[in-house]
């Protein structure tokens, strides 16, 4: 994990890789709050992290602390996606073999009912407001099945991400590099 490069003292360089990792956990922090404006932020931040590591890692020196951690941040994030995809269809896989649409089955007759032509002519709106006498008990119904699926979701890669910002950042406090910042975990 160490290399033969003595630490660097704190400086300019090191208050950006500080800066970018603070943005980073704020970032994680606010993936598992769940509300959507939460989750527009956190892939706001997300992105900006991503974007601003990729212009702070062109602009630093070949084998520096900075290019080093940007490096690190980067392969984190991309990484992070490729699991979250992973993680997302499993979810799916776990969810849609366990949903029980019993019942919605009223409101879906109550909707079919209305003929085909009716149903193409209605806004979302008013298909929402026939089906929304069961939602609450298909969501009840199936709260289990959707915590379940969360968590297959997001948690491995919350734990990762996590994971990664931690030892990243311990290791740019300490002015370290990481010894492969390619690494996977």
């Amino acid at each position: 994990m160490t290399d033969n490069i003595p630490p660097q003292p704190p400086g300019p360089e090191t208050k950006t890789i500080y800066n970018i990792y603070a943005l980073f956990g704020v970032s994680i922090v606010l993936s598992v709050i769940p509300y959507p404006s939460a989750a527009i932020l956190c892939a706001l931040f997300f992105l900006i992290v991503l974007v601003v590591a990729y212009s702070t890692r062109k602009k630093a020196e070949e084998n520096s602390l900075t290019e080093n951690h940007m490096t690190y941040v980067i392969r984190s994030l991309w990484i992070s996606a490729l699991f979250s995809l992973i993680t997302m269809g499993a979810a799916s896989f776990y969810m849609l073999g366990r949903v029980d649409y019993a019942s919605f089955e009223a409101c879906a007759n109550d909707i079919a009912g209305q003929g085909a032509a009716a149903v193409q002519s209605m806004s979302s709106a008013e298909a929402y407001a026939m089906a929304e006498p069961c939602v609450e008990d298909f969501i009840n119904g199936n709260y289990s099945v959707f915590m379940i699926s969360m968590l297959i979701a997001g948690g491995p890669v919350i734990l990762y991400l996590g994971y990664r910002f931690l030892k990243g950042l311990s290791r740019a406090l300490k002015g370290y590099r990481l010894a492969d910042p390619k690494e996977w975990f």
